[in-house]
């Protein structure tokens, strides 16, 4: 999150604490499940008031000027005053924020057994006043407020991501075995990095409050993948399309991007944005004042993996007994071949008790955020649920399809049309995978041919060329349809055509007569004048696909 205030000159932060390199501050964090993101646990105290018992903030190294915001429940909450008479706006427009109230007294924050007194200080606005939720420890908690960058203004800060802790000292830390990775200074005060696309250096802000890896501006996109459509608000995209990301000459872990209109605010100034599960890929020390940074790789590499809703269907609906799942993301599903129906209560997932989700908020299209959140959380590739079907309680466990995957799988596809050598031919074949509407768990494929091409299905050995196509799926290799998932057959086409590879399936037309589909690399499968289609041979059951 990137928030940078316009404040009067006479504005001052009292910082109390002084530091030395013998007495560092250690502050212990915690990552959330979720997100990546740095978590701290503060005591709160407003001049005049009592302490409150620790809450938990977000540590955001891309919220910089002033020091800590609040959120307004949590102002409440904590008895803090402020002026809500008018609200002061940022130097910079956020995306869903409409700016801050002023709090007009010190207030004190303990982190680490240390107490800072500050008067840089506010209560954010979102526009629907939308709450900051984390996993932390198994348990999903309420988030009080922002550190930023700032509150360590004058200090150095080591973030071990191995020690799970932020140390901070007034001394320079020593910089033996570190690399720096400090881009030129912001004239907004960003934090930023260099990262390397392929040849290519740029500065990208280190957005810890932000999400996934990486983000890239809209023209950073269309340079290295033109048929990329950016026009949407946000926008995912495999990072297969671009050359290797580096942060300094370390290769980052990026498995999606994200771009868009309103991906990040950043964005309308830099070529990327750099996220939590970015960062959490090394340690690092910052130099606050300077804004330099250095890295140095973790002891052990995180395995991070990345999901997108259009990619995992997952949705709930909800009931006077709390959450179940919504039939429309079950049918033909890895969750439907795991025995999960939409009747089944959902007690936990991944540990976390789906009761605290429900008694957080009764916005349904929040809640469904955070479950999804919980499952397809970026520290796994496996979902577990704690079910309540019917009298019983039950235990699954479904591996869930990264999102980069089917990305990849829909553009190995266009790029891989067939086409005769030399010729001219431009078109696309788009294919769907879907449940049947009439038959219980049948997994149909629909074909569409665009511009000059077609697709084709093969009955024996003969290639009939079609302008669209329904079909059943029948087998895919050697295994039959009805014992596969719709997740299961993208994830065997991706694995057959990433290693170009053919993929074959065994179909029934609508006559009932059993066809071969193929998708391959052949160039000469296709003639540039697609023929009419031909009414197809009597099968021959032998071919297998």
């Amino acid at each position: 999150m990137r928030s940078r205030i316009l404040l009067a000159a006479i504005a001052f932060a009292l910082l109390t604490c002084t530091l030395s390199a013998q007495s560092a501050l250690k502050v212990p964090f915690e990552i959330d499940l979720s997100t990546g993101r740095i978590y701290v646990s503060a005591i709160v105290e407003v001049e005049g008031g009592e302490s409150s018992e620790a809450e938990w903030f977000l540590f955001d190294t891309g919220f910089t000027g002033m020091h800590v915001l609040f959120l307004t429940k949590a102002a409440r909450r904590l008895n803090i005053p402020y002026d809500d008479s008018e609200i002061k706006k940022f130097k910079q427009a956020n995306y869903g924020i409409k700016g801050f109230y002023p709090i007009n007294q010190q207030v004190s924050i303990s982190l680490g057994g240390a107490r800072f007194r500050t008067s840089e200080t506010g209560v954010i606005l979102f526009e629907d006043d939308r709450p900051i939720f984390a996993v932390l420890k198994g348990r999903l908690v309420k988030v009080a407020g922002i550190i930023g960058l700032d509150f360590f203004k004058g200090r150095f800060i080591q973030i071990s991501y191995d020690e799970r802790e932020i140390t901070v000292s007034d001394e320079r830390v020593p910089l033996s075995g570190w690399l720096d990775v400090s881009a030129a200074e912001s004239p907004d005060d960003d934090l930023l990095v260099k990262v390397h696309i392929g040849e290519e250096q740029i500065a990208a802000p280190l957005d810890s409050g932000g999400s996934g890896v990486a983000y890239l501006s809209r023209a950073t996109v269309q340079k290295y993948s033109p048929d990329t459509a950016t026009d949407d608000d946000f926008v995912f995209e495999s990072s297969n399309r671009f050359p290797e990301m580096r942060l300094g000459d370390k290769p980052l872990s990026v498995q999606l991007i994200r771009t868009g209109k309103k991906a990040h605010i950043d964005l309308e100034h830099f070529p990327a944005v750099l996220g939590p599960l970015a960062m959490l890929q090394f340690n690092w020390i910052i130099e606050v004042d300077k804004r330099k940074a250095y890295i140095q790789p973790r002891r052990t590499a995180t395995r991070i993996y990345q999901y997108a809703f259009p990619f995992t269907p997952l949705w709930f609906e909800f009931r006077g007994e709390g959450a179940v799942f919504s039939a429309v993301s079950l049918d033909c599903t890895r969750f439907r071949k795991a025995g999960i129906t939409e009747e089944c209560i959902v007690l936990q997932i991944n540990g976390v008790d789906v009761r605290d989700v429900v008694e957080y908020t009764r916005d349904e299209n929040l809640i469904n955020q955070i479950l999804f959140r919980l499952a397809a959380n970026p520290f796994t590739n496996t979902a577990r649920f704690k079910l309540r079907c019917k009298d019983a309680e039950r235990e699954v466990s479904v591996r869930l399809l990264e999102a980069h995957k089917v990305l990849d799988l829909f553009h190995l596809i266009h790029e891989k049309i067939p086409r005769s050598e030399g010729s001219e031919v431009r078109g696309r074949v788009d294919f769907s995978f879907e449940c049947s509407e009439t038959e219980k768990d049948r997994i149909t494929l629909r074909l569409s041919g665009h511009g000059d091409v077609n697709p084709f299905y093969k009955v024996n050995g003969e290639r009939i060329i079609l302008s669209d196509a329904t079909l059943k799926v029948v087998r895919v290799f050697d295994v039959l349809a009805i014992e596969l998932s719709i997740e299961d057959i993208l994830e065997l086409m991706y694995d057959a055509l990433a290693q170009d590879k053919p993929f074959r399936l065994l179909c029934q037309d609508e006559s009932g007569r059993e066809v071969l589909i193929e998708f391959d690399i052949d160039p000469t499968l296709l003639e540039a004048a697609s023929p009419a289609p031909k009414e197809p041979p009597s099968p021959d059951t032998s071919e297998k696909p």
